[in-house]
């Protein structure tokens, strides 16, 4: 039996489980096996992955208030030339006294709130460019 297939707004791209819960999407159907699940709470159509961008951009509801993307994953959010691969890791920093994340598919950090210099990219915080070739220096 094939599954039901999910709205149209959830169609193309990554989402998490809340949307789905908004979009009337039941957790049976979120548990098929046509639909990926990268880490918690994050799912995607097994067919139609997405890009490096879209897969960062996915974690951006589960991140805590202060948390925000860093290192390579912030490259490839501000389109610099990095090489990353599509199942790399997104690298997650945390400001102290936050706990790091811990999840799959999440390299987690910790900085002290005065070095964090974040900024939006794409409705994601993101370490500003400067700040994350500082990241990317220690890597």
């Amino acid at each position: 039996m094939r599954p039901r297939p999910l709205p149209p707004a959830l169609r193309n791209r990554a989402f998490d489980v809340h949307a789905a819960d908004r979009a009337g999407v039941s957790r049976q159907r979120l548990r098929r096996s046509d639909l990926v699940r990268p880490t918690r709470s994050i799912r995607w159509a097994r067919d139609r992955p997405p890009d490096a961008v879209h897969r960062i951009r996915a974690l951006r509801p589960v991140l805590l208030p202060g948390q925000f993307v860093s290192h390579v994953s912030a490259a490839v959010l501000w389109g610099l030339p990095v090489p990353v691969d599509d199942e790399a890791p997104v690298h997650v920093t945390s400001p102290i006294p936050t706990a790091q994340p811990r999840r799959t598919g999440v390299v987690g950090h910790r900085i002290t709130p005065d070095r964090a210099d974040v900024a939006e990219r794409w409705g994601t915080p993101a370490s500003t460019p400067a700040a994350l070739w500082v990241d990317c220096a220690r890597c």
